[in-house]
């Protein structure tokens, strides 16, 4: 199991796994039934999700810039390509 990963099983849950992350770590929420093997699957899978989920939220500076390029195109034929792109909070 990955460091800063904490599991916890429930006798409520009956089919689904979760995960969130609290502060540095990664709670994973699973059924309380499931095996070892299986438990250890789900957790690669749910923190593969996870990751994804936030790369999703939070683009890179390139994925901005790469996608204000594609507005520009699309909306403005190119004629105003920008300079520079920052998020802002």
């Amino acid at each position: 199991m990955p460091p800063n990963v904490e599991v916890r099983r429930s006798n409520r849950r009956r089919r689904t796994v979760s995960a969130y992350r609290d502060g540095d770590k990664v709670v994973v929420m699973l059924p309380s039934r499931l095996s070892k093997a299986e438990e250890e699957q789900w957790i690669a899978t749910i923190l593969e999700r996870l990751e994804e989920r936030e790369r999703r939220r939070r683009p890179s500076d390139a994925d901005l810039e790469s996608r204000a390029r594609e507005l520009s195109r699309r909306h403005l034929g190119g004629r105003a390509v920008p300079v520079s792109v920052r998020w802002v909070g």
